[in-house]
């Protein structure tokens, strides 16, 4: 096989399918946060802070109405920022971006591990999170995002970019 034939292949179904999904849960993510922000000052919010601040798990958290709103702000925050760089990264695996997939690997692992402390609510997310990774690792994408092959089928240099040369030497005195 050529570099030009491994580098026309098709998009394997598995790599299609994680990328959509990425994107798609990603997108989610954003607009809920935003819509959270949007809510944050709510008298629901509100409502909803004071019933979850009454239970017995948040009795000994000692938090206040105020702090439990700062908590969901800089949660909203961190999942908004989380979903955005996903997102991107999604649409970059799609288009065949290694370093991209491995970022996404790291990220959904983090995802998984801090969703799977949330309970079996959360568990449907980290579910989603394993899967969406998981079909960037099958046998079809690993094959995919390999680096091109050489006639010989050892793995050729890279080839340099054609529009770059070298910087021109300092100027002598």
């Amino acid at each position: 096989m050529t570099s030009q034939s491994v580098k026309a292949s098709p998009r394997p179904r598995e790599v299609t399918v994680a990328g959509v999904q990425i994107v798609a849960g990603s997108a989610l993510v954003l607009f809920l946060a935003f819509n959270g922000m949007a809510q944050l000052q709510s008298t629901e919010m509100r409502d909803v802070l004071t019933d979850l601040l009454a239970s017995e798990q948040a009795a000994g958290l000692n938090l206040t109405i105020e702090s439990a709103r700062e908590l969901v702000r800089y949660t909203l925050f961190v999942s908004g920022g989380l979903a955005a760089v996903a997102l991107i990264l999604g649409v970059f695996v799609l288009r065949r971006d290694r370093p991209s997939r491995l970022v996404l690997t790291a990220m959904g692992g983090l995802i998984a591990a801090v969703t799977v402390l949330g309970g079996p609510a959360a568990w449907i997310l980290t579910a989603y999170v394993v899967v969406s990774v998981l079909l960037l690792w099958t046998k079809a994408a690993r094959a995919w995002f390999a680096p091109p092959q050489s006639a010989t089928g050892t793995q050729g240099p890279t080839p340099p970019d054609a529009g770059w040369a070298p910087p021109p030497p300092p100027p002598q005195h």
